[in-house]
């Protein structure tokens, strides 16, 4: 289902790229390659009025985090999102290159760490794929995250050609849903050495940590060319 759903936005930003892109006149829209910590990523640019411009994106970013501590237990971790960006870009003064962002970022954040190999668990060794148990942990974050940034810079002139603009703000993520097990990979089943108390102290803890994870800071640098 997740991907039919942004398979479809995907559709409709692609929709919204070839509506302005065709417009006519063709001018006054600008598209251009961005890099930060939302990854990499193509934005248009489309004024809507004198102070407000219109942002549509896609990013991507990859990542690898060794020996990250959730709990009690380590784990690496992998991670690669795909987003879209809806944003309103603001000027209070025009003809000024200072603006203000709101919007959203859409996207589906889904981590699965792994443990650190040979890691002891109540006397149960996890974390290696000869290991009979294994640890299994999911994290995911809610798929649409309100967006707030400051920036420098105009896409949009009145001449063609080339502009620049920095973004710093951030994402609210929010809370996470989380799950927590460790299994036997041959049954499937929990080991009877690690009682159930012990898994829900243990969810408490990595819910605990991951509070400070709700707030994803953004900054971006974009280089656009003017149509």
């Amino acid at each position: 289902m997740i991907y039919h759903k942004y398979s479809y936005l995907a559709l409709v930003l692609s929709m919204s790229f070839a509506s302005f892109a065709t417009a006519k006149p063709l001018k006054n829209y600008s598209i251009g390659v961005k890099t930060g910590t939302l990854g990499i990523g193509l934005e248009l640019n489309k004024p809507v009025r004198k102070s407000l411009n219109l942002r549509l994106g896609i990013n991507h970013i990859e990542g690898q985090v060794s020996n990250f501590k959730l709990g009690s237990i380590e784990y690496d971790i992998k991670a690669h999102a795909n987003s879209i960006n809806a944003l309103l870009d603001w000027y209070p003064q025009q003809n000024k290159k200072f603006y203000i962002s709101g919007g959203f970022l859409l996207g589906h954040d889904s981590i699965n760490p792994e443990p650190t190999p040979d890691f002891i668990y109540h006397g149960i060794k996890i974390g290696s794929a000869l290991d009979r148990y294994k640890v299994d942990l999911k994290v995911d974050y809610n798929d649409i995250a309100p967006y707030f940034s400051i920036g420098y810079g105009n896409k949009i002139h009145s001449k063609k050609g080339w502009n620049y603009t920095a973004d710093l703000g951030f994402a609210y993520l929010g809370k996470p849903k989380t799950k927590f097990k460790i299994i036997d990979k041959i049954t499937g089943e929990t080991p009877n050495e690690i009682p159930q108390a012990a898994l829900d102290n243990e969810l408490l803890k990595i819910n605990k940590k991951l509070k400070d994870y709700k707030v994803w800071p953004v900054f971006s640098l974009t280089w656009s060319y003017q149509f």
